[in-house]
Protein backbone atom coordinates (compact mmCIF):
# COMPACT_ATOMS: atom_id res chain seq x y z
CA UNK A 1 0.00 0.00 0.00
CA UNK A 2 1.25 3.77 -0.60
CA UNK A 3 -0.02 7.05 -0.45
CA UNK A 4 0.76 10.24 -2.48
CA UNK A 5 -0.48 13.46 -1.35
CA UNK A 6 -2.05 15.45 -3.80
CA UNK A 7 -2.57 19.41 -4.16
CA UNK A 8 -6.22 20.29 -4.15
CA UNK A 9 -9.43 18.32 -4.67
CA UNK A 10 -8.85 14.86 -6.99
CA UNK A 11 -10.87 14.03 -10.51
CA UNK A 12 -9.68 10.48 -11.11
CA UNK A 13 -7.86 8.25 -11.16
CA UNK A 14 -7.54 6.45 -14.87
CA UNK A 15 -4.84 3.63 -14.65
CA UNK A 16 -3.54 2.56 -17.37
CA UNK A 17 -0.17 0.76 -18.78
CA UNK A 18 0.97 1.07 -15.03
CA UNK A 19 0.26 4.87 -14.67
CA UNK A 20 -2.34 6.35 -12.41
CA UNK A 21 -3.75 9.23 -13.67
CA UNK A 22 -5.12 11.96 -11.83
CA UNK A 23 -5.87 16.28 -12.06
CA UNK A 24 -6.74 18.21 -8.97
CA UNK A 25 -8.39 21.65 -8.49
CA UNK A 26 -4.62 23.09 -7.79
CA UNK A 27 -4.58 23.26 -11.35
CA UNK A 28 -1.96 20.59 -12.43
CA UNK A 29 -2.30 16.92 -14.20
CA UNK A 30 -0.28 13.93 -12.63
CA UNK A 31 1.02 10.90 -14.12
CA UNK A 32 2.37 8.66 -11.07
CA UNK A 33 3.60 5.25 -10.81
CA UNK A 34 0.80 2.13 -10.17
CA UNK A 35 3.37 0.03 -8.36
CA UNK A 36 4.79 3.06 -5.44
CA UNK A 37 2.86 6.13 -5.89
CA UNK A 38 6.10 8.13 -7.27
CA UNK A 39 6.32 10.85 -9.68
CA UNK A 40 6.59 9.93 -13.69
CA UNK A 41 4.96 13.87 -15.06
CA UNK A 42 3.02 16.68 -13.58
CA UNK A 43 1.87 19.21 -15.85
CA UNK A 44 0.01 22.71 -15.18
CA UNK A 45 -2.86 24.07 -16.74
CA UNK A 46 -2.34 27.50 -16.63
CA UNK A 47 -3.70 30.19 -17.31
CA UNK A 48 -7.00 28.15 -17.04
CA UNK A 49 -8.22 27.60 -13.54
CA UNK A 50 -8.41 24.30 -13.08
CA UNK A 51 -9.54 20.75 -14.42
CA UNK A 52 -13.21 19.51 -14.38
CA UNK A 53 -12.56 15.82 -16.31
CA UNK A 54 -10.20 13.75 -18.46
CA UNK A 55 -10.13 11.34 -20.58
CA UNK A 56 -7.55 8.78 -22.20
CA UNK A 57 -7.88 7.08 -25.57
CA UNK A 58 -4.67 5.00 -26.53
CA UNK A 59 -1.26 7.49 -26.05
CA UNK A 60 -3.49 10.52 -25.42
CA UNK A 61 -4.98 12.37 -22.23
CA UNK A 62 -7.84 14.59 -22.84
CA UNK A 63 -7.95 17.05 -20.09
CA UNK A 64 -11.11 19.68 -19.97
CA UNK A 65 -10.89 23.00 -17.62
CA UNK A 66 -13.32 26.01 -16.90
CA UNK A 67 -13.57 29.42 -15.25
CA UNK A 68 -16.84 29.45 -14.32
CA UNK A 69 -16.78 33.01 -13.24
CA UNK A 70 -15.73 33.90 -16.50
CA UNK A 71 -17.86 31.26 -18.46
CA UNK A 72 -14.49 30.10 -20.60
CA UNK A 73 -13.35 26.61 -20.97
CA UNK A 74 -10.75 24.65 -22.80
CA UNK A 75 -9.95 21.35 -23.74
CA UNK A 76 -6.14 20.19 -24.23
CA UNK A 77 -4.72 16.65 -25.84
CA UNK A 78 -1.16 15.88 -24.03
CA UNK A 79 1.21 13.31 -24.85
CA UNK A 80 0.01 10.49 -21.83
CA UNK A 81 3.83 9.14 -21.59
CA UNK A 82 5.49 12.61 -21.25
CA UNK A 83 2.32 15.26 -20.12
CA UNK A 84 3.60 17.18 -23.56
CA UNK A 85 0.83 19.74 -24.74
CA UNK A 86 -0.30 18.59 -28.55
CA UNK A 87 -3.40 20.94 -28.93
CA UNK A 88 -5.59 23.58 -26.53
CA UNK A 89 -8.88 24.97 -28.09
CA UNK A 90 -10.74 27.23 -25.77
CA UNK A 91 -14.33 27.68 -26.02
CA UNK A 92 -16.73 30.14 -24.74
CA UNK A 93 -19.41 28.98 -22.28
CA UNK A 94 -18.39 26.03 -19.77
CA UNK A 95 -17.29 21.99 -20.92
CA UNK A 96 -19.18 19.24 -18.90
CA UNK A 97 -17.91 17.00 -17.01
CA UNK A 98 -17.48 14.12 -18.91
CA UNK A 99 -14.89 13.33 -22.17
CA UNK A 100 -15.98 10.50 -24.60
CA UNK A 101 -13.39 9.59 -26.73
CA UNK A 102 -14.14 7.53 -29.49
CA UNK A 103 -11.89 7.00 -32.57
CA UNK A 104 -11.22 10.39 -34.25
CA UNK A 105 -13.81 12.08 -32.29
CA UNK A 106 -14.64 13.47 -28.35
CA UNK A 107 -17.62 13.86 -27.64
CA UNK A 108 -18.37 16.29 -24.50
CA UNK A 109 -21.75 18.24 -23.56
CA UNK A 110 -21.37 22.22 -23.21
CA UNK A 111 -23.23 25.09 -21.27
CA UNK A 112 -23.68 28.29 -21.50
CA UNK A 113 -23.59 28.79 -18.18
CA UNK A 114 -22.20 25.86 -16.29
CA UNK A 115 -25.75 24.98 -15.08
CA UNK A 116 -28.39 25.00 -14.81
CA UNK A 117 -28.78 26.54 -17.71
CA UNK A 118 -31.86 27.04 -20.60
CA UNK A 119 -30.27 25.83 -22.94
CA UNK A 120 -26.52 23.57 -23.72
CA UNK A 121 -25.41 21.56 -26.95
CA UNK A 122 -23.29 18.03 -27.58
CA UNK A 123 -20.56 18.57 -28.84
CA UNK A 124 -18.33 16.30 -31.46
CA UNK A 125 -14.31 17.66 -31.87
CA UNK A 126 -11.66 16.50 -33.92
CA UNK A 127 -9.28 14.46 -31.51
CA UNK A 128 -6.50 15.19 -33.94
CA UNK A 129 -6.55 18.96 -34.13
CA UNK A 130 -9.65 20.12 -31.29
CA UNK A 131 -11.96 21.49 -33.89
CA UNK A 132 -15.59 21.29 -33.63
CA UNK A 133 -16.79 18.96 -36.34
CA UNK A 134 -20.40 19.09 -35.25
CA UNK A 135 -22.38 20.92 -32.56
CA UNK A 136 -26.08 19.80 -31.84
CA UNK A 137 -28.75 21.90 -29.43
CA UNK A 138 -29.88 20.83 -26.62
CA UNK A 139 -33.21 21.97 -24.68
CA UNK A 140 -31.89 22.08 -20.97
CA UNK A 141 -28.35 21.82 -20.04
CA UNK A 142 -26.29 18.25 -20.43
CA UNK A 143 -26.57 16.26 -16.72
CA UNK A 144 -25.01 12.92 -18.15
CA UNK A 145 -21.75 12.43 -19.65
CA UNK A 146 -21.62 11.29 -23.16
CA UNK A 147 -22.02 7.26 -24.25
CA UNK A 148 -21.30 6.05 -27.42
CA UNK A 149 -22.05 2.51 -28.34
CA UNK A 150 -21.80 1.80 -31.80
CA UNK A 151 -22.70 4.44 -33.86
CA UNK A 152 -24.93 6.21 -31.56
CA UNK A 153 -23.99 8.89 -29.05
CA UNK A 154 -26.70 8.89 -25.59
CA UNK A 155 -26.54 11.51 -22.65
CA UNK A 156 -29.13 12.94 -20.51
CA UNK A 157 -30.54 16.67 -20.53
CA UNK A 158 -31.90 18.31 -17.60
CA UNK A 159 -35.79 18.14 -17.52
CA UNK A 160 -35.84 14.21 -17.59
CA UNK A 161 -34.56 13.96 -21.58
CA UNK A 162 -32.92 11.19 -22.61
CA UNK A 163 -31.37 11.39 -26.12
CA UNK A 164 -29.22 9.65 -28.92
CA UNK A 165 -27.54 10.74 -32.12
CA UNK A 166 -25.71 9.53 -35.11
CA UNK A 167 -22.40 9.63 -33.83
CA UNK A 168 -21.05 10.69 -37.36
CA UNK A 169 -23.77 13.42 -38.09
CA UNK A 170 -24.94 14.69 -35.05
CA UNK A 171 -28.89 13.96 -36.68
CA UNK A 172 -31.05 13.52 -32.89
CA UNK A 173 -32.20 10.01 -33.76
CA UNK A 174 -34.19 10.02 -30.50
CA UNK A 175 -35.85 12.25 -27.49
CA UNK A 176 -38.05 10.65 -24.87
CA UNK A 177 -38.82 11.45 -21.30
CA UNK A 178 -39.63 8.41 -19.47
CA UNK A 179 -42.69 8.30 -16.96
CA UNK A 180 -41.61 9.72 -13.80
CA UNK A 181 -38.22 10.79 -15.01
CA UNK A 182 -38.95 15.10 -14.46
CA UNK A 183 -35.83 16.02 -13.36
CA UNK A 184 -32.36 15.90 -15.56
CA UNK A 185 -30.63 14.01 -12.16
CA UNK A 186 -29.52 10.68 -13.57
CA UNK A 187 -26.04 9.85 -15.38
CA UNK A 188 -27.25 7.39 -18.24
CA UNK A 189 -25.21 3.84 -19.25
CA UNK A 190 -25.42 1.74 -22.40
CA UNK A 191 -25.30 -2.39 -22.23
CA UNK A 192 -26.62 -5.26 -24.07
CA UNK A 193 -28.75 -2.58 -26.57
CA UNK A 194 -30.44 -0.66 -23.73
CA UNK A 195 -29.85 2.64 -22.14
CA UNK A 196 -30.39 2.94 -18.23
CA UNK A 197 -31.30 6.22 -16.51
CA UNK A 198 -32.53 6.59 -12.95
CA UNK A 199 -34.50 9.28 -10.89
CA UNK A 200 -35.07 8.69 -7.51
CA UNK A 201 -35.61 5.98 -6.54
CA UNK A 202 -36.87 4.83 -10.30
CA UNK A 203 -34.48 3.08 -12.62
CA UNK A 204 -35.51 2.72 -16.65
CA UNK A 205 -34.39 0.39 -18.94
CA UNK A 206 -34.89 2.39 -22.84
CA UNK A 207 -34.58 0.52 -25.96
CA UNK A 208 -31.47 1.92 -27.39
CA UNK A 209 -32.89 1.91 -30.91
CA UNK A 210 -35.73 3.69 -30.95
CA UNK A 211 -36.15 5.08 -26.89
CA UNK A 212 -39.08 3.05 -26.34
CA UNK A 213 -39.36 1.77 -22.06
CA UNK A 214 -38.66 -1.64 -21.68
CA UNK A 215 -39.06 -2.01 -18.38
CA UNK A 216 -39.21 0.24 -14.76
CA UNK A 217 -37.54 -0.69 -11.58
CA UNK A 218 -38.82 0.83 -8.04
CA UNK A 219 -36.99 0.29 -5.09
CA UNK A 220 -39.08 1.19 -1.56
CA UNK A 221 -39.18 4.73 -0.22
CA UNK A 222 -40.85 7.84 -1.17
CA UNK A 223 -39.26 9.10 -4.40
CA UNK A 224 -37.78 13.13 -3.88
CA UNK A 225 -37.00 14.47 -7.53
CA UNK A 226 -34.97 17.14 -5.72
CA UNK A 227 -32.06 14.49 -4.70
CA UNK A 228 -29.07 13.89 -7.15
CA UNK A 229 -29.14 10.47 -8.47
CA UNK A 230 -25.45 8.43 -8.82
CA UNK A 231 -25.18 5.85 -11.42
CA UNK A 232 -26.70 3.88 -12.95
CA UNK A 233 -23.76 2.00 -14.36
CA UNK A 234 -23.56 -1.61 -15.42
CA UNK A 235 -19.80 -3.91 -14.18
CA UNK A 236 -19.77 -7.55 -15.15
CA UNK A 237 -23.62 -8.18 -16.04
CA UNK A 238 -24.66 -6.47 -12.99
CA UNK A 239 -26.70 -3.07 -12.95
CA UNK A 240 -25.20 -0.45 -10.29
CA UNK A 241 -27.34 2.42 -9.02
CA UNK A 242 -27.54 4.28 -5.60
CA UNK A 243 -31.25 5.33 -4.70
CA UNK A 244 -31.98 9.01 -3.95
CA UNK A 245 -29.18 9.31 -1.70
CA UNK A 246 -30.35 7.52 0.70
CA UNK A 247 -26.89 5.37 1.53
CA UNK A 248 -28.12 2.64 -0.14
CA UNK A 249 -26.32 1.21 -2.98
CA UNK A 250 -28.32 -1.43 -5.32
CA UNK A 251 -27.23 -5.00 -7.81
CA UNK A 252 -30.14 -4.90 -10.13
CA UNK A 253 -30.46 -7.44 -12.74
CA UNK A 254 -29.97 -5.15 -15.92
CA UNK A 255 -32.50 -7.33 -18.22
CA UNK A 256 -35.52 -7.27 -15.62
CA UNK A 257 -34.31 -4.68 -13.15
CA UNK A 258 -35.06 -6.74 -10.58
CA UNK A 259 -33.45 -6.53 -7.32
CA UNK A 260 -30.15 -8.83 -6.66
CA UNK A 261 -28.85 -7.41 -3.26
CA UNK A 262 -28.38 -4.17 -1.92
CA UNK A 263 -26.23 -2.67 0.83
CA UNK A 264 -27.03 0.50 3.09
CA UNK A 265 -24.33 2.36 4.71
CA UNK A 266 -22.97 4.23 2.09
CA UNK A 267 -24.00 7.87 3.09
CA UNK A 268 -23.75 10.78 0.76
CA UNK A 269 -21.69 8.51 -1.65
CA UNK A 270 -20.57 11.58 -4.15
CA UNK A 271 -19.42 8.38 -6.81
CA UNK A 272 -21.01 4.81 -7.33
CA UNK A 273 -19.55 3.14 -9.98
CA UNK A 274 -17.77 0.13 -8.33
CA UNK A 275 -14.66 -1.58 -9.05
CA UNK A 276 -15.30 -5.13 -9.27
CA UNK A 277 -12.49 -7.65 -9.71
CA UNK A 278 -12.11 -11.50 -9.41
CA UNK A 279 -15.66 -11.69 -7.52
CA UNK A 280 -15.44 -9.13 -5.11
CA UNK A 281 -17.57 -5.77 -5.64
CA UNK A 282 -15.70 -2.23 -4.02
CA UNK A 283 -17.74 0.79 -3.75
CA UNK A 284 -16.65 3.67 -2.00
CA UNK A 285 -18.50 5.35 0.96
CA UNK A 286 -19.06 9.22 1.72
CA UNK A 287 -16.65 8.71 4.34
CA UNK A 288 -14.14 8.01 2.13
CA UNK A 289 -13.59 4.31 2.72
CA UNK A 290 -14.05 0.93 0.59
CA UNK A 291 -16.49 -1.30 0.89
CA UNK A 292 -15.84 -4.73 -0.27
CA UNK A 293 -18.60 -6.97 -1.02
CA UNK A 294 -19.58 -10.75 -2.75
CA UNK A 295 -20.36 -9.74 -6.01
CA UNK A 296 -23.22 -12.36 -6.02
CA UNK A 297 -25.11 -11.69 -3.57
CA UNK A 298 -23.49 -8.88 -1.60
CA UNK A 299 -22.28 -10.26 1.66
CA UNK A 300 -19.84 -7.71 3.23
CA UNK A 301 -16.17 -8.70 3.24
CA UNK A 302 -14.58 -6.13 4.51
CA UNK A 303 -14.27 -2.46 5.10
CA UNK A 304 -10.84 -0.45 4.58
CA UNK A 305 -11.60 3.03 6.06
CA UNK A 306 -9.07 5.93 4.13
CA UNK A 307 -10.53 9.11 5.80
CA UNK A 308 -11.45 10.85 2.75
CA UNK A 309 -13.60 12.88 3.79
CA UNK A 310 -15.83 14.24 1.01
CA UNK A 311 -13.98 12.48 -1.97
CA UNK A 312 -15.21 12.21 -5.48
CA UNK A 313 -12.79 9.80 -6.79
CA UNK A 314 -13.41 6.57 -8.79
CA UNK A 315 -12.46 3.49 -8.04
CA UNK A 316 -9.93 0.97 -9.62
CA UNK A 317 -8.46 -2.04 -9.51
CA UNK A 318 -4.81 -3.11 -10.61
CA UNK A 319 -2.13 -5.63 -10.15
Amino acid sequence: MWRTPILGATVGPILAGGTLYVTATSGYVFALNARDGSLRWRVSVSPDLFPTDFALDGSTLYVSTSDSSAHTSALRALDAATGTLRWRSAFSGDISPGLAPVADRIYLGWSTCGGPCPTGALLAVNAHTGAIVWRHELPGDPYSRPVVAGNRVYMSVDGGWVEAFDAATGAQLWRTQPPGYEVGLSHVDVAGGLVYVAASRTFFALDGNDGRLRWRAQVPGSPDSTHQQYGPAVVHGTLYALANNDETGYALDPKSGSIRWQYDGLGYSPTLAPAVDRGVTYLLTAGGAIVALRESDGTFIKRFELGLIGTSAALVVGR
